[in-house]
């Protein structure tokens, strides 16, 4: 079985929903146990048992936060078991697909960007008003514009209503349109009632199985149903009276004014909610407010606007009035004022900052370019008016210039313009104090060498490893270490390391240090013997390096004693390799002083004949031009 095909999804905070594929069997598999373990142990026990199918939900314990692994076990008629499917983790309330948190009544409060109240949950209550506004909560992001209604996946469509006898109840579903990271309302879909429902009576809110998160993972995979009944009477929604309008006026390419007439106050209105489009909540003013100025629109587009009251006990007014306006085609660019300057500060050898002045639009300035010898160099957003400009070249002048931009792409040509010069670079690195250079991993016929960064008014370019007062190589500035080679046994050798900068400049007084290279035939040794065990069989490559083999299936600690030949300084790392089939499936190491350390241990989750190898390096790293040193 593949672990790369499970299929996983959380249907709450607790209970997950999981399938598998299918095992094999020579006569055939009669069932699965699912086991669970405690966090941090793989102290499986049986939680459920299926037959005839690969699928289970199941129930994790209540402790947010906390991993337990899973894992599976076939089994046929006769009571054989399989070997562990590699096991999971699982964590209580995450999930990358999508669940219903809970349902709540709530109200749309002033405020921008605007945002809702969370009532009390209407699961089964018996006392919703007539005229609600719900909000249904998820896990993980339902609106973002790739989900909520498009033709390929549509949030908006799987939310419904129907009286308990499954008559359909017209609807709104509506979302706050802000999908900014932080944004509150992202996991909220908004329902309410066209009309006003009847009291007391049980209504049931569907949630379709299609619905699907924003990262598109796994979708509900189980319909949701959310049932509820109305209070017995009325308690008042806000209602609009006669002849009552709403009214688009200051039309530009990015927004309008709304005005409307007020709501009857008789109800209490607390707020009013601007929907765009019959399905984006787009603003919220206070209950007091008749208008509200709608940005950041598209130009050249035509919008619905509807406006809709709330009062204190959360009641939805009847529909509210409407209007259609369509925003200005934006066909001029950003202007510069008078005046408007680019200005050049801070210069060092390698860089400077720009500011500027700040462009005008008739709807947003929405970014701007920074030129640097007539090519472009980089784009900021409209807000910004300033820019470090890095990786310039010391002692060079340069002409940088500005221009503005909006959201139709028209930029200006006639932005400010400034000439600046960076400083000369004069002077070399320089080691902070302390620095040092040390030698390590002494062999017979090579070592190690690490040195402290040095620092550079521009930047370290390079370090150059002098051997007995003669160059021996050049390493990048970014490489803090080299590899020497080509040494005699027994010998001792001074070593120094110099910085140097993109002008040439080089120190004098970089760190130095001295090592005496191992006796010939004197590297560092470790015998390395798997400790006996029921679990595995100990055997040896052709190359002698040491092998356990497994009996059976499931997790197994890996055991080996360690001792030294020949003394190693520092640590060394023990390397357990896993492979199935001659192919690695996993690679664990254990670091320590094994001159004084006398044992290692892995664990693997395996299958009957899969074979552990370890054997003793002293370094494990991905650096291209390093091998690790094999001391076994």
């Amino acid at each position: 079985m593949d672990p790369n095909i499970l299929i996983i999804n959380a249907l709450s905070p607790t209970q997950v929903y999981f399938e598998w594929p299918a095992a094999s069997d020579n006569v055939g598999v009669a069932g699965y146990n699912i086991y669970l373990a405690p966090s941090g142990t793989y102290d499986y026990s049986v939680i459920a048992t299926v037959y005839g199918k690969t699928n289970c939900i199941i129930t994790l314990p209540d402790t947010p936060g906390i991993s337990y692994p899973v894992s599976i076990r076939a089994f046929d008629a006769a009571g054989n078991l399989s070997a562990y499917y590699t096991p999971w983790n699982m964590t209580p309330g995450e999930s990358d697909g999508v669940y219903l948190v809970g349902a709540y009544l709530t109200a749309i409060n002033p405020g921008s960007p605007p945002a809702s109240s969370t009532g009390p949950s209407i699961e089964d209550s018996v006392n919703v008003p007539l005229k609600p506004m719900i909000k249904l909560n998820f896990k993980n992001n339902v609106v973002n514009d790739g989900v909520w209604d498009n033709s390929t996946y549509s949030n908006k469509s799987c939310v419904t209503m129907q009286t308990a006898a499954g008559a359909s109840v017209p609807v709104d579903v509506i979302r706050f349109i802000d999908d900014a990271d932080g944004f509150n309302e992202r996991n909220n879909i908004f329902v309410t009632p066209v009309g006003t429902l009847t009291p007391g009576t049980q209504y049931k809110i569907i949630i379709s199985a299609d619905l699907m998160p924003k990262n598109k993972k796994r979708t509900m995979m189980f319909e949701r149903v959310v049932n509820f009944t109305t209070e017995a009477s009325a308690t008042g929604s806000p209602a609009w009276p006669s002849g009552c309008n709403l009214t688009a006026s200051n039309i530009t390419p990015s927004g309008v004014t709304l005005t409307w007439t007020p709501a009857d106050s008789g109800a209490g209105v607390t707020s009013y909610a601007i929907i765009r489009n019959n399905s984006d909540i787009i603003a919220s003013v206070a209950g007091t407010a008749t208008s509200c100025d709608i940005t950041g629109l598209t130009a050249g587009t035509t919008y619905t606007f509807q406006v809709q009251a709330f009062n204190s006990a959360t009641n939805w007014s009847s529909p509210g009035p409407s209007a259609t306006a369509t925003t200005t085609v934006d066909t001029a660019a950003p202007t510069w004022p008078a005046g408007g300057t680019l200005t050049a500060t801070g210069a060092t050898s390698t860089g400077l900052t720009l500011t500027w002045s700040a462009a005008t639009d008739d709807t947003a300035v929405t970014g701007y370019q920074i030129y640097k010898d007539g090519t472009l160099y980089t784009t900021v957003s409209g807000s910004t008016l300033t820019c470090n400009v890095t990786g310039l070249n010391p002692g060079t002048t340069y002409t940088f210039k500005v221009e503005a931009g909006d959201a139709a792409s028209h930029w200006t040509t006639d932005g400010p313009s400034v000439t600046a010069a960076t400083t000369a670079d004069t002077t070399a690195p320089v080691w902070p104090a302390g620095s040092a250079l040390t030698a390590s991993n002494i062999l017979d016929t090579a070592l190690t060498l690490t040195w402290s960064a040095a620092a550079d008014d521009a930047a370290v370019t390079g370090y150059q490893i002098y051997k007995d007062g003669t160059l021996y190589t050049t390493v990048s500035g970014g490489t803090l270490t080299c590899n020497v080679t080509g040494l005699t046994a027994g010998t001792t050798y001074s070593f120094q390391v110099q910085a140097g900068d993109a002008a040439g400049h080089w120190t004098t007084d970089g760190p130095s240090a001295g090592a005496t290279t191992a006796p010939s035939g004197g590297s560092a040794k470790y015998t390395v013997t798997p400790a006996a065990d029921t679990a595995y069989t100990v055997g040896e490559t052709a190359d002698g390096i040491d092998t356990m083999t497994a009996h059976s299936g499931g997790p197994v600690n890996f055991t080996v004693d360690i001792s030294p030949v020949t003394a190693h300084p520092g640590t060394e790392k023990a390397v357990f390799v896993h492979l199935r089939n001659n192919l690695q499936l996993n690679l664990s190491t254990a670091v320590a002083d094994f001159d004084t350390v006398t044992a290692a241990q892995a664990a693997f989750n395996v299958q009957p004949g899969d074979v552990v190898k370890v054997y003793i390096v002293d370094d494990l790293n991905t650096a291209v031009d390093t091998n690790p040193v094999v001391l076994e």
